[in-house]
């Protein structure tokens, strides 16, 4: 199968780089994989998406392109809605005119984060903020447009490339004794790796899809087991010592989300229930602890 991915410069859009050129095993050999980033395509110009995905002619599209900068969003939501609505509404046309399939990267910021329980699928959603905004616009774009889509919303989102909590952290950690994390927003962290490698699987069940393939629709990928911030800036700091990354951890208290100050309302529960993903396709949540571990061990590197 041939897989177009555009984002490629992003974290997870990175992943498939790194798949392409380096890990090309059995889960991947039977794609040829054709990697834009943000310079190569512009998905907010649909000339351009049209011209540049027929000149390929895949049998699936994979976009990890979005605005992700979640503060600036609030100030500049002309950009975020470019982007992540008109962008990937482009994206769904392009797959439309042409036919051809489409899995697309989602955020739990679409719900609100208020919900008591994990959220499936056809919970409400209910966005708090212009970025939350702006991904459930694209998600309904898409809905509109194409039908043979996968949406796939995920959360803390971590890996090697990029920024991310995750490298904050150890960066922290090597200068700071003692550093504050809050304690009070719920979820799960989510290896990019582990993104790409699911979207790569579904994309290998989809190849051998029938006319009356029924799986098409939004489903939620995200690690487990769930956690908070806090907690898992523990764990990462744990992992470095017993990687030696660190000779002594620094210490991190927990505090309140009102103890910072950002323009952007965070969920108080970004945790993903990803049992239809399970069911429909086989594919566990991701095993962030171990994936965890590679990153951290890829920082002696360093």
């Amino acid at each position: 199968m041939k897989i177009v991915v555009t984002g490629s410069g992003g974290q997870v859009g990175q992943e498939f780089e790194h798949i392409k050129k380096i890990h090309f095993n059995d889960i991947h050999s039977n794609h040829d994989i054709v990697c834009f980033n943000r310079n190569d395509l512009d998905i907010t110009d649909l000339k351009k998406v049209e011209f540049l995905i027929a000149k390929e002619s895949p049998q699936l599209l994979i976009n990890c392109a979005a605005y992700t900068a979640v503060d600036k969003a609030e100030i500049d939501p002309e950009s975020a809605f470019k982007i992540n609505d008109e962008g990937a509404r482009n994206i769904a046309i392009v797959c439309q005119k042409i036919g051809i399939a489409l899995i697309h990267i989602s955020s739990d910021y679409v719900f609100s984060g208020d919900n008591k329980n994990a959220y499936i699928e056809t919970d409400i959603t209910n966005p708090s903020s212009v970025y939350g905004a702006s991904k459930l616009a694209g998600e309904i774009a898409i809905r509109e447009v194409l039908k043979e889509h996968i949406i796939l919303r995920t959360a803390w989102v971590f890996g090697e490339y990029g920024n991310n909590f995750v490298k904050k952290m150890l960066n922290l950690g090597a200068k700071q004794e003692k550093i504050s994390v809050v304690g009070d927003q719920y979820g799960a962290p989510t290896s990019a790796e582990g993104i790409a490698n699911c979207c790569i699987e579904i994309a290998n069940q989809l190849k051998i899809r029938s006319k009356n393939e029924d799986r098409w629709g939004i489903y939620h990928f995200s690690g487990s087991s769930y956690t908070n911030w806090h907690d898992f800036a523990v764990e990462i700091y744990k992992q470095a010592v017993e990687t030696n990354l660190y000779y002594k951890p620094p210490i991190v208290d927990k505090v309140t989300s009102d103890i910072f100050t950002t323009s952007t309302k965070r969920p108080a529960n970004s945790r993903l229930d990803c049992n239809k993903l399970l069911l429909a396709f086989n594919i566990p949540a991701d095993d962030w602890k171990k994936k965890l571990s590679l990153i951290v061990n890829s920082f002696l590197n360093y």
